[in-house]
């Protein structure tokens, strides 16, 4: 007999990718907007020997588009991280023995993915070059 996930379950799932997904988004913006500012380095020092205000906005002009490509790869290092540490904590396999479904753990991971992904379409299209 399988018995539908609970909100319980449920809400530690998304609070679980929610965390690593913020983390590992902000750790890959910060090493994309990294390589940004390295390849334009010299364009930022002069701008930063002319003005800080204008050094500091072309450094947010960089943000979005780092932001629009961490998303995505970001989201996808948290559900690899999730799901490798349900499986080393047994998680998935006490779930399925309490009769709950594979279906009713992972959807809330492929709802997060859906969400994400069209949201990333979005920002994409609007903030890449």
């Amino acid at each position: 007999m399988q018995r539908k996930s609970s909100p319980t379950i449920k809400r530690y799932i998304y609070g679980e990718l929610f965390f690593t997904s913020t983390l590992c988004t902000l750790v890959l913006t910060l090493l994309l907007l990294y390589g940004n500012m390295n390849r334009h380095h010299e364009e930022l020092l002069l701008a930063l020997s002319l003005n800080t205000s204008l050094f500091t906005s072309l450094i947010l002009l960089l943000v979005p588009y780092a932001f629009s490509l961490a998303l995505p790869f970001g989201f996808c290092l948290s559900v690899l991280f999730c799901v490798g540490k349900w499986s080393s904590d047994r998680e998935i396999i006490a779930m399925d023995s309490l009769g709950f479904s594979k279906l009713n753990w992972f959807k809330p991971a492929i709802l997060c993915a859906l969400f994400i992904s069209f949201f990333a379409a979005v920002i994409i299209l609007h903030w890449a070059p």
